[in-house]
């Protein structure tokens, strides 16, 4: 066990005395408040009551505290106020050097270093000469913006430091005027900010005593007042007063927090940590082989799609489908050195922003091709919830993880993230979520048998449907699908499954990549998602009844693929699963993408193979992006 350092209970002492000076008058003052009728200014206690603070509001002999009460929350609020408006606009100026700014920002914070006390001289002094009275609603506020507005203005120069001028050129892009600009971009951006501003602006006026001194004229406020009483008042009212005071310092410093706690809050809700509105943009792109990343770059050079902007990337390559099938890797890595290119970036980094995921299999009349998801900033939201995506990236699994417990329970963990990150406030908005997972091998298995760790099989084939389930429990688990996922039911119990989840199994990584895709509030374009869950390989109406919610032009259909292992479609027998050369995954794939095929019109579909858990046994998921 470590143990403790001197330096360490040193420091501890100091910590607990510096609490003690701090919060020590401030709890002894507020429990004297509460004396009994007859007690006095000191311990002990003479019974317990809240007799003095209903004889705040009685007339005093000494001291006016309702009238300086009043007017130090009026003469706070004002400053209040002033300092935020002027921070913000100087913090705007200021962005752009001109002459004289060092020396205006110089002789602005200088007020800072000035003593206080001097400070309201001075402008006590200033105003006799000028033949002006002083008073609280004049030269005292005055007073009180040299304290408060340099405060205000250092925090908004460092926020603006940091603020990234590309959001005022995307309004600018959109046809925002200079006031929608500030009104609906800046002014979001910068709010936690203000609030801070304004709480500084509050609690430093409605404190203030020196600056107060010689300016608040005739009418005292509640700091001059409470010094003024010291000396005449002797029983525990100004105790009372001292609690009151106090309540409402902490009260201003609660609505603050509370406050930017509910633009947090909304920003999470929307989507948006800049507090800008996300606008989904899908490609769909036909390639000629797993290495064919030219459409792409066209439509990166054509200004379709800024690289920057791509979160996830989908497709289908025309490989086997099975452990074997290295065409989903090559892909991968042709798409990943393309945007390292593209965006100047590191390969790792890429890997880190961007799912990629490749199905392989496109069997029967299926055509390659990438879908592209962008997720690109925009100055407004539409009125009505639109597409929205979000990301998700699991750890890396150890071979003895995959298609068990850890596996279930870190995907659930990941898709809560996502839909987080897509600002989809309810399980009810998501409509499809894709899956990237992996799979094993026999150097994998072999690897953790040395550790003397044991796969879930050692079947590499196996590991795929294994894989497939845990992922789709995972989503399942996360949406409230299921109230709970076993190992034990992975690939045997079939009453548990998820009706949005996509997954597909892969040698070319060690976690789950994973894109869900739904309809959210803040978020623009004409995009919208909506699906279905077909209840056997050949039911065409789901897809029908897809499109015919959605309208408009279709733009990504995405759909799971098994063959039933119950052995029968509909009553009629059918062969997949007892084909030797062909697994019943690829003849799965073919049917369901004709079946689709004849719906839709088009033969760019993923459809996936393997629905373990995705929809109902023989079934599966089928997702439509439409344009509205």
């Amino acid at each position: 066990m470590h143990r403790r350092g001197p330096a360490f209970w040193l420091l501890t002492g100091f910590f607990a005395l510096f609490v003690l000076f701090l919060y020590g008058p401030t709890i002894t003052i507020t429990i004297l408040s509460f004396q009994g009728p007859s007690g006095g200014l000191t311990f002990p206690m003479r019974g317990v009551s809240l007799h003095w603070f209903g004889n705040l509001f009685e007339k005093q002999m000494v001291g006016d505290f309702a009238g300086s009460f009043q007017r130090s929350i009026v003469l706070g609020l004002v400053t209040m106020v002033v300092t935020v408006l002027v921070s913000f606009s100087a913090g705007l100026a200021f962005r752009k050097r001109f002459r004289g700014s060092s020396v205006i920002f110089y002789l602005a914070i200088a007020s800072l270093i000035v003593p206080s006390i001097l400070i309201s001289l001075g402008i006590g002094l200033l105003f006799r000469v000028l033949g002006v009275d002083t008073a609280w609603y004049s030269s005292a506020f005055g007073a009180h913006l040299t304290w408060t507005l340099p405060f205000g203005l250092l925090i908004m120069f460092a926020v603006f430091n940091r603020f990234d001028r590309r959001y005022e050129e995307v309004a600018r892009d959109l046809g925002a005027t200079s006031w929608q600009t500030v009104k609906h971009v800046i002014v979001p951006i910068v709010l936690p900010s203000l609030i801070g501003v304004g709480l500084f602006g509050f609690t430093l006026s409605y404190d203030e005593f020196s600056r107060s001194l010689y300016t608040s004229g005739t009418f005292n406020t509640l700091p001059l007042e409470i010094y003024g009483m010291t000396t005449n008042v002797t029983t525990p009212v100004l105790y009372a007063l001292g609690t009151v005071t106090t309540g409402l310092s902490f009260l201003v410093i609660a609505l603050a927090l509370v406050s930017t706690l509910i633009v947090r809050r909304r920003r999470e809700r929307l989507g948006s940590d800049a507090g800008m509105a996300r606008r989904a943009r899908v490609l769909r792109l036909a390639t000629a082989g797993p290495q064919d990343t030219a459409p792409l770059a066209a439509a990166i050079d054509r200004g379709e799609c800024d690289p920057a902007t791509i979160v996830a990337i989908v497709g289908k390559t025309e490989g086997n489908g099975c452990v074997n099938d290295f065409t989903r890797g090559y892909a991968t890595l042709a798409l990943k050195l393309l945007l390292a290119e593209r965006c100047g970036s590191p390969l790792a980094e890429v890997d880190k922003r961007v799912a990629i995921v490749m199905s392989g299999g496109t069997e029967g009349g299926l055509s390659p091709h990438l879908l592209v998801f962008c997720r690109e900033e925009t100055a407004a939201a539409a009125s009505a919830p639109r597409l929205a995506i979000g990301i998700g990236l699991t750890r890396d699994f150890k071979p003895e993880e995959i298609g068990r417990t850890a596996q279930i329970e870190a995907t659930a963990e990941s898709v809560r993230a996502a839909m987080k990150d897509a600002g989809l406030a309810s399980p009810a908005d998501v409509h499809f979520v894709q899956i990237k997972c992996p799979l094993l091998t026999k150097e994998r298995i072999e690897e953790a048998a040395r550790r003397g760790a044991r796969t879930a099989t050692e079947d590499t084939y196996h590991s795929m449907a294994l894989s497939r389930g845990a992922s789709a429990l995972g989503v399942a688990l996360a949406l409230g699908e299921v109230a709970q996922a076993t190992e034990a039911a992975i690939c045997k119990d079939w009453s548990l499954y998820s009706r949005v989840a996509s997954t597909s199994a892969g040698v070319e990584l060690l976690r789950n990549e994973i894109v869900v895709l739904g309809n959210a509030a803040g978020w623009a374009g004409d995009l919208m998602i909506g699906h279905d869950v077909m209840k056997d390989a050949i039911d065409a109406a789901a897809a029908r009844r897809v499109l015919e919610a959605l309208g408009g032009e279709t733009v990504a259909v995405l759909a799971k693929a098994e063959a039933a292992p119950s052995g029968e479609i509909r009553g009629r027998r059918h062969t997949m699963l007892d084909d030797s050369d062909i697994h019943s995954t690829r003849h799965a794939r073919a049917l369901v993408g004709g079946v689709l095929a004849g719906v839709i019109g088009d033969t760019l579909l993923y459809v996936s193979g393997g629905a373990e858990h995705q929809g109902p046994a023989g079934g599966g998921p089928v997702a439509i992006i439409g344009r509205v």
